[in-house]
């Protein structure tokens, strides 16, 4: 699994890649994955990033991963909430 960043025109579009399953990035999808798959790959990223930009991008995703992981490793679970959203608990 993957994420892929497009920047078109100062908007920003977040794709996430894994296994032959699209979908539109949203935060619950994310760290559901992570938390299934414990695996993420390097981000992609298309258009006029800044390196400050990828940057930042990358050391957000490596603390959200990290924080995801370390949940598991101390016992807590992922679970649904009535409108759909994952949460850690």
């Amino acid at each position: 699994m993957n994420l892929k960043f497009v920047k078109d025109d100062n908007k920003v579009s977040v794709t996430i890649h894994g296994d032959g399953d699209d979908a539109t990035f949203s935060y619950p999808e994310f760290i559901k994955r992570i938390y299934l798959s414990r695996n993420l790959d390097d981000s992609q990223f298309s258009g006029d990033f800044s390196s400050e930009e990828k940057q930042s991008i990358s050391d957000l995703i490596a603390e959200i991963v990290s924080t995801v992981l370390q949940q598991e490793e101390t016992g807590g679970e992922l679970i649904s909430n009535r409108s759909g959203e994952t949460e850690c608990l």
